[in-house]
């Protein structure tokens, strides 16, 4: 897992356990990222998709799939408060 916030990454770990996950790494950075994909090739990324420290998500995703193959990816956004519902429309599909 990438994701900069502890909080959300210890929620979205339990989360991806409860689901069956029998491992989560981790990584706060694009760097951290591809060290903890080289160390055990992930069945999926889950990915923030802005990182405060360095880097960004999907350029770390474009990385390891470059790297290691094609891994499917699930990236969450954080949208700033000022956006609501009524501006901001659902999106239905998902893309891996």
């Amino acid at each position: 897992m990438i994701e900069d916030e502890p909080l959300i990454a210890d929620y979205v770990a339990d989360l991806a356990s409860m689901g069956g996950a029998t491992s989560v790494a981790v990584a706060i950075s694009e760097t951290e990222a591809m060290e903890a994909a080289r160390a055990t090739l992930p069945a999926v990324i889950l990915s923030d998709v802005d990182l405060k420290s360095e880097g960004s998500g999907p350029a770390a995703c474009a990385a390891i799939r470059a790297e290691l193959g094609s891994i499917p990816v699930i990236s969450s956004l954080q949208v700033p408060n000022s956006v609501t519902r009524a501006t901001m429309p659902l999106r239905s599909s998902i893309s891996i």
